[in-house]
């Protein structure tokens, strides 16, 4: 629905006027008295202002709500991600959020191109190794690796007993290796139709190395027993960081291959050279010296055979890992006895908070405003003023509270009384020299987010780490940008690169967002168990750009070998003509959509997504 302005409210007002007072259809204002004209143009503004307050009050109540009914706001900004390459300086190096990256790029402002700093860090603990992919064999052609790209370097007239059914994947290497537990191979298949098959077919294939059968598992990093410890599990349950990487790590999974903690030695397969010999035997007169290098073949036993066209469309990469656009930002601040409000100040948009912890080490645990009473060494985030129904905050208190001065000030002084005259001027240069202080700072308008905690010390230094995120613009980055190393002294600098384009940023919730998914949770309770809750899931994610969402039982042949026909759950999005959908935007959110329902749903059919 369209806005009212000032002016079209005036305009509406003396149509009606005119046709009260018996006129002809008069638009001019300068047909009425002047004092007619005033009048109407005060109480327009006045009806717009109103107007104004009455949507703002409707935003704050959905906020209200949302604080009220969810221990923890997950409302709030969300993180661009990627995949980024990068290798290690050492033969094997694990990385983990302490790692810092960061792109430079330009952002457009009034006053011209502005540059700024998007940082990344990784969603996952993961083990990169000094080692690349070299070579990538399937069907007759054999293919070199670099990085993003492939090319065929020959191709064999003998057709391979195998077929496209196997692939086999050439690795060089650092002899310094010792373990290879936690080897990571990242996928992409650029055909959308066939991708779901593909990656089905490679989490159930069958994985050698030099001909030596070992076990890959689906996914990416590996988690110390600490992290996955009971204890450690319910911390994280009310961390937003923790389910926002937790997502990401999930949305990214499919594309990863992960070799299991099985003790793999690379000695161990240094002298199995069955796989080597038998590539031999199809390219040892157009590439002699491929197989006498000292490469590892890793044989992947699809059981369901690829198209030409199909092996084209992959690419195959080694130390790949999921990105998250988060900053760690750390300062110490200074606590007394009581109550202490601590702000958490940042030029990004505040996400989550890390560690808080005092000058002996003692970490507080935070702690939800539902929670009832206050406990010991713990801590309470609050975004967005202090929680009041209206929206004003203390500098807008305290310009109203000048304003109420100085008008009291002069009604005193008007009626004699001296006194109160001379201490109401006297608070009103004080109020005056606070704003000017006020304005001098260079405070915000906007609310910061702030920790509320209690503390029994006369005097104290708190530590406090928080995340800053930088909403929609991280989104975009293309693949190839080059990234920095902040923190990662392992790491090449100039090999650090990502792999993927950046999606997924997002700025606070607008209120018609928030009341998509203020419905859904209050109808499914955060489950996907009927049609209803598909939909409402929908509504949520797309918006007003989808116009009606159809849930259908379907078939469709199944994915492993001998299963036959299915049945699926075909969800149909029919979006409006006019929508403010990007082909990435699309695509992200309807593979955001699948997550959600493998996450969410206890429905054993699998779904099928289709956009029209």
């Amino acid at each position: 629905m369209p806005v009212d302005t000032i002016d079209s409210i005036k305009r509406r007002m003396i149509r009606n006027a005119s046709k009260i007072w018996g006129y002809p259809d008069v638009q001019d204002i300068n047909s009425f008295d002047p004092v007619l004209g005033l009048i109407l143009g005060a109480l327009a503004e006045e009806l717009y202002n109103t107007s104004r307050e009455i949507e703002r009050a409707d935003a704050r109540v959905v906020d209200k709500l949302l604080e009220v009914l969810f221990r923890q706001n997950m409302f709030t900004h969300f993180p661009a991600h990627a995949i980024a390459y990068a290798k290690p300086l050492q033969a094997r190096v694990t990385i983990n959020d302490y790692y810092q990256f960061s792109f430079s790029r330009e952002l457009p402002g009034k006053e011209g191109a502005t540059k700024k700093d998007i940082w990344f860090t990784p969603a996952k603990r993961t083990t990169l190794f000094n080692g690349e992919i070299k070579y990538l064999f399937a069907g007759k052609h054999l293919y070199g690796v670099d990085g993003r790209f492939k090319e065929i370097l020959a191709e064999t007239s003998r057709k391979s007993t195998a077929g496209n059914s196997t692939l086999y994947l050439g690795i060089k290497m650092d002899p310094l290796i010792e373990i290879l537990d936690g080897l990571t191979l990242f996928f992409t298949f650029k055909n959308l139709v066939l991708e779901e098959r593909f990656y089905h077919s490679l989490q159930n294939a069958t994985w050698k190395i030099n001909g030596k059968e070992v076990l890959f598992q689906n996914g990416t990093g590996t988690e110390p027993d600490s992290e996955n410890s009971l204890t450690r599990l319910l911390e994280k349950e009310n961390n937003i960081s923790f389910k926002a990487t937790g997502f990401i790590n999930a949305f990214y999974e499919k594309n990863f291959m992960t070799l299991s903690d099985g003790d793999y030695l690379l000695k161990d397969f240094a002298g199995l050279e069955g796989t080597s010999n038998l590539l031999g035997e199809y390219f040892s007169e157009e590439k002699p010296d491929v197989f006498s290098e000292d490469i590892l073949w890793v044989e992947i036993d699809m059981a369901q055979a690829a198209s030409d066209e199909e092996i084209d469309d992959l690419v195959v990469s080694l130390n790949c890992f999921p990105l998250v656009n988060r900053e760690l930002n750390e300062y110490t601040h200074s606590i007394v006895k009581g109550t202490n409000v601590i702000p958490l100040l940042t030029d990004d948009l505040f996400f989550d908070v890390a560690r808080v912890s005092d000058s002996r080490d003692l970490v507080y645990s935070p702690r939800s405003s539902m929670d009832g009473a206050e406990g010991e060494n713990t801590y309470l985030v609050r975004q967005g003023g202090i929680a009041r129904f209206d929206s004003r905050d203390a500098r807008e208190t305290i310009a109203h509270l000048i304003d109420l001065v100085r008008d009291e000030a002069a009604a005193f002084s008007v009626k004699g009384a001296d006194l109160i005259s001379f201490e109401l001027k006297q608070l009103d240069q004080i109020i005056s020299r606070l704003q000017q202080r006020i304005d001098t700072s260079g405070v915000a308008n906007d609310l910061n987010s702030y920790l509320i905690m209690e503390s029994n010390s006369d005097y104290d230094k708190i530590n406090v780490q928080f995340w800053s995120v930088a909403g929609e613009q991280a989104n975009n980055i293309r693949p190839g940008s080059r990234l920095s190393v902040l923190r990662g002294v392992d790491l090449d600098d100039k090999s650090l690169e990502l792999f993927t384009h950046s999606v997924g940023g997002r700025q606070k919730l607008t209120k018609e967002e928030k009341l998509n998914t203020l419905r859904r949770s209050l109808l499914s309770k955060g489950r996907i168990v009927t049609a209803e809750d598909i939909k409402a899931l929908c509504y949520e994610l797309f918006g007003n750009n989808v116009k009606s969402v159809e849930i259908k039982k379907g078939v469709e042949l199944g994915h492993s070998p001998g299963k036959g026909m299915v049945r699926t759950l075909d969800i149909h999005l029919l979006f409006k003509e006019k929508n403010s959908l990007t082909s990435d935007e699309l695509w992200h959110k309807t593979e955001t959509l699948k997550v959600r329902l493998k996450q969410d749903s206890i429905n054993l059919l699998p779904y099928r997504v289709f956009t029209t």
